[in-house]
Parts: C-alpha cells; sequence; structure tokens
C-alpha cells in the first residue's frame, strides 16, 4: 500500500504541473478539515514539489499553515485555523504544483534501486542453477 504522499509525488512528477484540484481526489478524507492537506504540505516544504503561495511575500514553511491555507482554497472557506481567506473563492484550478529537482532525483533512486535488485537476484538464480546443474555433473562422472 502506497502512501497519500507517494501518490501525489507520482502524480506531479509524471505530469509536471498539477493544480489543487487535481491533487484532492488522490487524498483520503479521513478528517474532513485542513489536516487531510497534510501530505501535500509535506511534500512543499520538504522540497519535492513547489507552489506559488506566498504571505506577504515570505515563503510558507509553516506545514499546519500551508494546510490551513489549501483547505480554505479547496473550500472557500473564509477563516481556517491562523489563515483568513479574503477572497472566499475557492482556487482550486489555480493553485498550481510543479515538481522540482530533488523528486526527479528519488524516482531516478528508486528505478536504479530497482534495477540492482532484479541484477542481484537475477545472478542469485543463476549461480543457483550453475551450482545445481555442476553437482549433478560432478555426481554422475565419480564411481561409487
Amino acid at each position: 500500500m502506497k502512501l497519500p504522499a507517494h501518490d501525489i509525488l507520482e502524480k506531479v512528477n509524471k505530469e509536471r504541473e498539477v493544480s489543487l484540484a487535481d491533487l484532492l481526489p488522490l487524498l483520503p478524507e479521513k478528517f474532513n478539515d485542513y489536516r487531510d492537506l497534510f501530505p501535500i504540505a509535506f511534500l512543499c516544504n520538504t522540497g519535492y514539489i513547489k507552489h506559488q503561495l506566498t504571505i506577504d511575500g515570505n515563503p510558507i514553511n509553516d506545514e499546519a499553515l500551508l494546510a490551513s491555507i489549501l483547505y480554505s482554497k479547496a473550500t472557500g472557506k473564509k477563516q481556517v485555523n491562523k489563515y483568513h481567506n479574503s477572497s472566499r473563492k475557492t482556487a482550486l484550478k489555480t493553485t498550481i504544483f510543479t515538481v522540482t529537482s530533488k523528486a526527479d532525483l528519488y524516482f531516478a533512486e528508486i528505478r536504479s534501486k530497482r534495477v540492482e535488485r532484479m541484477i542481484s537476484i537475477s545472478i542469485g538464480v543463476f549461480m543457483g542453477v550453475c551450482s545445481t546443474v555442476l553437482a549433478f555433473i560432478i555426481k554422475a562422472r565419480l564411481p561409487l
């Protein structure tokens, strides 16, 4: 089972740029409040995806605040925790998330590890088959 954050990161990495409306269906509705948007806020604050949201020109580094802002933009609620949405409009299509190089490197590393595992498994199976065949050959040639 994959985590919602991984599914979100895969979608953003695949499409390179997605809106909040595209990401909401990937989130489980467990709490039905701003806490449901923590996976997106986590990915933004750890540098895997990027957003254009700022407060007074400063980037948002607080996950709870970012989750509150995203929830306000998704639902159109005027007040969510400490965030006050002045427009009171939903901004599902205008809130855009883009992929960063950190996400690209993450998926490249996963692909590399998968290839290494497959090579190791293949070598192990090949060596097992070779040793079994060699044991049968040696046993067949030795007189008892």
